[in-house]
């Protein structure tokens, strides 16, 4: 997959978290964004996601443009699937219902379709034996699991994940990062933000390293971790991996 970004720049108020922008970012499968929190991952994540729009600048996506017309901008929409720290789950609807939503409300599957697609993805995700009990019923890795599941359910082009850990303890975050390294086994293509360091070595084609709104190193991920090319990613790697 090709992004490529031109000058993309987005503020809020007086901050700018996307400062001009400009690179072609080519990966196979699995692109990690890393960098320090502030740095501007996530704001970036949904930049390409099509939920923010960029005050200037451009960005194309396999060299298609991301719109910024309402109509197209939800067709595009409809083709990437989003997995938040917060599980923007449904609280009034069982975890079956949840992935089934998107399948009827905006994809136009009749709800025995979309009621097959989703009962096979909580069998992957050992997931069938909880479909009738809704997100408070759930733990924190079930619950992410669901919107994982939700996700991937869309059968979408792009999958993005926003620190889909972050609020999730040791055991839990093991759950979810399996799920995660699975989809790279079955070859889904997908952008990550994580500060899993040692996963994101592990599942990782290429690394964007962001800092300060700007994109200050972008290679393969080995290469990364083993021999970053400037002092701001060699400081944060030997702030981040020293325990």
């Amino acid at each position: 997959m090709l992004l490529h970004f031109h000058n993309l720049t987005k503020r809020y108020g007086a901050q700018t978290v996307l400062d001009g922008i400009t690179a072609g970012l080519d990966f196979p499968h699995v692109l990690v964004l890393l960098g320090p929190s502030g740095g501007g991952k996530s704001t970036l994540l949904r930049v390409i996601g099509g939920l923010e729009t960029p005050d200037a600048g451009t960005l194309t996506l396999d060299g298609e443009p991301v719109p910024s017309e309402a109509k197209p901008l939800r067709s595009y929409r409809a083709g990437i699937g989003t997995v938040f720290q917060s599980w923007n789950l449904f609280p009034h609807l069982d975890a079956l219902a949840n992935i089934m939503l998107p399948l009827t409300a905006v994809h136009g599957l009749s709800p025995a379709e979309a009621r097959t697609r989703s009962m096979e993805l909580l069998e992957r995700l050992h997931l069938a034996d909880h479909a009738a009990k809704r997100p408070a019923e759930l733990s924190g890795g079930q619950r992410q699991r669901v919107a994982i599941a939700r996700a991937v359910a869309i059968r979408p082009r792009l999958l993005l994940f926003d620190e889909p850990t972050s609020a999730l303890d040791p055991e839990m975050t093991a759950e979810v990062l399996d799920v995660i390294a699975d989809l790279k086994e079955e070859g889904r293509t997908f952008i990550l933000v994580t500060h899993a360091m040692n996963f994101a070595r592990v599942v990782a084609d290429q690394v964007a390293f962001l800092a300060g709104g700007r994109l200050i190193e972008y290679g393969g991920a080995q290469e990364f971790f083993s021999n970053p090319k400037t002092d701001t990613a060699r400081r944060f790697l030997d702030r981040v991996l020293r325990y």
